[in-house]
């Protein structure tokens, strides 16, 4: 009888062991817990949505750790540089992050073969900010989850009270401004605070000047430029000289923007396209369904160019090299980034959605009518570089830009004393 017992227990010990992946995905296993780091706002939103959905289709808990962007990239990137079991789906953003998380990530082929999971779905642009070269192969190394480009949003009422046509170069983009602003209600919002989004802000004003940060090679500033002083000199007047920009916005990051465009103290806005539904939303504003979204950003009518120049970023998940649960945080992250949870996430939480279809789904064209157009748009952007160092670079702009708004330095002086840091930073191997 001790001979059978004991033949049994090991039947049922090796049974444990090659069901335990089975049960840890469908959350049959209690002790399991996921774990991701979020940017707070409203990509953090988003993304613990869709936590809660996962967590409600498959029973597995999902802790969602919030911080602002810089922390969250800090603590993030301490923990994978300590081999550390804590993170266990990376959250990345975009090509400028990808550059310094790479040698951290699983690469997705294995799981993609095994789960016969289709990528063909993702818009191929958006698919490609998160593949790189590994050992001289094009490796995909994350999955788009929230992607989107810089667009103009604008007050459609007020438009057409004042007869105004969507401006089309920066000259009308000013003239406009300024014939909106007036009593309470400011031209244009803007994200003037010392962060990462203050870059953000710039970096599209900078491309429709015709400017770029760096030179392609990514060895040397480019933004010291006649184009890069134009670009920032007209940024900075929109707030300090023509006073078109509300003073409070020196304290705005994205929530600011879209708050200021809700409650109507601003008429116009270039932010993230993702924003648009919020900024729409019935229940948090009044003027609900007098926003609409501009085909194509004003530009300089002296840069060369034929219409303004966007900047594409957004969110991807991969799986940590160092995770325990590295099966079950594939099977999260299809989840989230798949058909139905990205047609859900557009509809209801005002999510950038990553798969094609989802675009031209009618139910996400009732909430986001410009879907369509905004897709378009996004063909001819460019991304942030992708630079290891360039959360060091973003850094030295931010400090520099800030001070250029606050009229601590001039603009000749800021972009001169931010040349040498960025270059400093580029110096270093």
């Amino acid at each position: 009888m001790n001979k059978k017992l004991a033949f049994i227990l090991d039947v049922l010990a090796c049974a444990a062991l090659f069901l335990a992946p089975v049960f840890a995905v469908y959350g049959s296993n209690p002790q399991k817990v996921l774990r991701i780091m979020v940017s707070e706002g409203s990509s953090g939103r988003a993304i613990s949505q869709a936590a809660r959905d996962y967590e409600a289709a498959k029973g597995v808990k999902v802790e969602v750790l919030s911080y602002p962007y810089g922390d969250m990239h800090d603590k993030q990137l301490l923990e994978l540089r300590n081999r550390s079991k804590n993170v266990d789906i990376v959250n990345v953003d975009s090509q400028i992050w990808l550059a310094e998380l790479n040698g951290y990530l699983q690469p997705l082929k294995p799981y993609i073969q095994k789960t016969k999971f289709d990528t063909g779905i993702y818009v191929p642009s958006m698919l490609n900010m998160f593949t790189m070269s590994v050992h001289k192969e094009k490796t995909l190394l994350a999955l788009p989850m929230r992607v989107g480009g810089w667009v103009l949003i604008y007050r459609t009422d007020l438009f057409k009270a004042k007869n105004l046509a969507v401006p089309k170069t920066t000259d009308e983009f000013l003239s406009v401004a300024q014939k909106l602003t007036e009593g309470n209600v400011y031209g244009f919002a803007a994200a003037f605070k010392q962060t990462n989004y203050l870059v953000a802000q710039w970096d599209p004003f900078l491309y429709s000047f015709g400017g770029n940060i760096l030179n392609d090679k990514m060895t040397k500033a480019a933004f010291n430029s006649p184009q890069g002083k134009k670009a920032t000199q007209f940024l900075v007047d929109l707030y300090r000289k023509y006073k078109v920009v509300p003073p409070s916005a020196i304290d705005y990051e994205q929530d600011g923007v879209i708050s200021s465009m809700q409650q109507g103290i601003t008429a116009m806005a270039i932010t993230y396209s993702p924003y648009f539904p919020e900024i729409n939303d019935p229940k948090k504003s009044k003027f609900s369904g007098n926003f609409a979204v501009a085909p194509v950003l004003p530009y300089d009518k002296d840069s060369g160019l034929n219409s303004g120049v966007t900047e594409v970023s957004g969110w991807g998940f991969g799986i940590s090299k160092y995770s325990a649960n590295k099966d079950l945080a594939w099977d999260l992250i299809k989840f989230v980034c798949g058909e139905a949870e990205q047609k859900k996430l557009a509809v209801e939480n005002h999510n950038s959605p990553t798969v094609s279809q989802a675009f031209k789904d009618p139910e996400y064209l009732k909430v986001y009518p410009e879907a369509t157009a905004v897709l378009t748009s996004l063909q001819g952007a460019k991304s942030r570089p992708g630079t290891i160092k360039w959360t060091r670079i973003e850094d030295a702009l931010s400090k520099g830009l800030s001070t250029a708004i606050t009229g601590e330095k001039t603009v000749d002086k800021m972009l001169a004393d931010t040349e040498k840091e960025v270059n400093a930073i580029l110096a270093v191997h």
